[in-house]
């Protein structure tokens, strides 16, 4: 029994220690001392003298165990609030203490803001010391960054060691830098280049910090150099375009006029796009962003008056275009039967489709009586019930019947054609045609003639026929294509969806830098 009292005592005294038992017996203490301050009772005196005295005990141990632990003060920190609002109450009382016949419990009253204050420093200072010695044992960043936790938990309690975690993140950035920066992968260098700004940033003469990034820059830059020229050689609009990003990155991110590759970026970015104009009937250049708008490889700048009062459908007078645009270019223009109607007499064309249903049919004797239609699967049913012949001894059969459409289909057209030729000047000396696009419309019509043969249960409800009995002529569609407006802009406008389509395939890059 002696042993099982220790063990029960050591046990307790463990148990009381927590901090949520703390927080119940001063809860329960401020319960009480609040019940007194409004009468004092027999058992309302006792049961404030027993939850006092416990929260009493309860607070020494955890002070106790505050210094002795890693991180104690938290501890303290969680329970000091309540004893805050505790002590706020016995100040109410007149005395320092309370009476009830011819005991008194006497306060012990003390200023535990000032308490909360002092731990959340030391809490505070547990956590950043903690954060430093991580940094200070390692130097790789996966590791390092734990710290940062502790340094977070160290803020949330004080910002009085602001300065020294801002130097402790400085150091760990440095550290982090220096791994990075010893790969030969750019994604690991501008993870060093970042890393250094954030040391930069916190402790800005930390160490050899800025000869560590002045050996950086030259890396990185080199390195960015080297894949902007292999996208450049791979010769395409969007590889000229992603040489021309790379190029445009070493200035901005590494290192500024590194050797010539601002002229370089210059150069793909002018490589990664084509100028072209479109010419109307008359030979003049118009403008139709329109066009091409969502074509990114293709500009359709706003012809000089000089290149406007340029008859382009003549090739004499590319070479001079050229000149006066500044730069080769892609030209679209009208060929000679632009505009001209043509038309396709009717054409026929059959299809013939075959239609299922399954019936059950009731017979008396041999005359049918009764015919429903039934679902494949009932059919399927009855099939592998009563084999191939699919009849029983009641009179029912169950059969597949089939039925034959034919759909004839009679259809004329009339085309506006507006063929464009797309011509290459890119090099005026030896201008290539590319090919041809119809921007053109059409005007068409049909009628349809649909027959049935067969059983009137697979015979579908969409089959349907034309309420006329003949085409639309090509005198009525050739009027309604007239009244179209047929100039070049309007074209391009209406189709612009087939040059979307078109043009990527016809125009492919070129280099024709000397």
């Amino acid at each position: 029994m002696k042993k099982l009292g220790v063990l029960f005592m050591i046990f307790s005294l463990v148990w009381v220690a927590q901090p949520g038992q703390a927080q119940e017996s001063v809860q329960e203490a401020y319960e009480f001392g609040e019940r007194c301050l409004e009468k004092i009772r027999n058992r309302r005196f006792r049961k404030f003298d027993e939850s006092y005295s416990q929260a009493l005990k309860d607070m020494q141990r955890i002070q106790k165990e505050a210094a002795s632990k890693q991180f104690g003060y938290e501890n303290l920190i969680e329970v000091i609030p309540d004893w805050i609002k505790l002590n706020d109450l016995l100040r109410k009382f007149d005395a320092k203490s309370i009476s009830n016949k011819d005991e008194t419990i006497t306060f012990q009253l003390k200023d535990y803001r000032k308490v909360l204050e002092e731990a959340k420093v030391k809490a505070a200072k547990a956590r950043y010391e903690a954060g430093k010695k991580i940094i200070a044992n390692n130097s790789e960043y996966q590791k390092m960054n734990k710290a940062t936790a502790h340094f977070k938990k160290a803020s949330s309690y004080t910002s009085e060691f602001k300065d020294e975690i801002d130097k402790q993140a400085g150091i760990m950035f440095y550290k982090a830098g220096i791994q990075y920066g010893q790969s030969d992968e750019l994604k690991d260098l501008e993870q060093a280049r970042e890393f250094f700004k954030l040391t930069k940033k916190f402790t800005p003469d930390y160490k050899d910090l800025d000869d560590q990034i002045k050996k950086l820059k030259p890396r990185g830059a080199s390195m960015l150099y080297d894949m902007a020229q292999a996208k450049e050689k791979e010769k395409s609009f969007e590889t000229q375009k992603e040489a021309a990003k790379l190029y445009e990155k070493i200035g901005e991110n590494w290192v500024k006029d590194y050797k010539d590759a601002s002229e370089k970026a210059k150069a793909a970015r002018d490589h990664s796009t084509v100028d072209m104009y479109f010419v109307d009937k008359d030979g003049r250049a118009i403008s139709d962003p329109k066009a091409c708008g969502n074509l990114d490889f293709i500009n359709t700048p706003e012809p000089s008056a000089e290149l406007k009062n340029l008859d382009l459908r003549k090739a004499e007078n590319y070479a001079k275009a050229v000149d006066i645009a500044g730069e080769g270019f892609i030209l679209a223009k009208p060929t000679s039967n632009f505009g001209e109607l043509e038309y396709i007499p009717p054409e026929t064309t059959t299809k013939e489709e075959t239609h299922v249903a399954y019936v059950k049919i009731m017979y008396t004797g041999e005359v049918e009586t009764e015919r429903d239609e039934i679902t494949e699967k009932e059919y399927t049913q009855a099939k592998n019930r009563l084999g191939n012949e699919i009849s029983d001894k009641k009179g029912y059969d169950w059969r597949k019947v089939t039925g034959v459409s034919t759909r004839k289909e009679i259809s004329n057209r009339m085309l506006l054609k507006c063929p464009l030729e797309i011509w290459d000047l890119r090099d005026p000396q030896s201008p290539e045609k590319l090919g041809e696009i119809d921007v053109g419309y059409s005007e068409g019509d049909r009628l349809v003639r649909t027959t049935y043969r067969g059983a009137k249960e697979a015979k579908p409800n969409y089959l349907k026929n034309s309420n006329r009995e003949n085409l639309q002529s090509k005198e009525i569609m050739a009027e309604i294509l007239k009244k179209r407006d047929s100039s070049v802009a309007e074209c391009i406008d209406r189709r612009s969806t087939k040059l979307h389509y078109d043009l990527p395939k016809i125009i492919k890059y070129r280099d024709v830098r000397q």
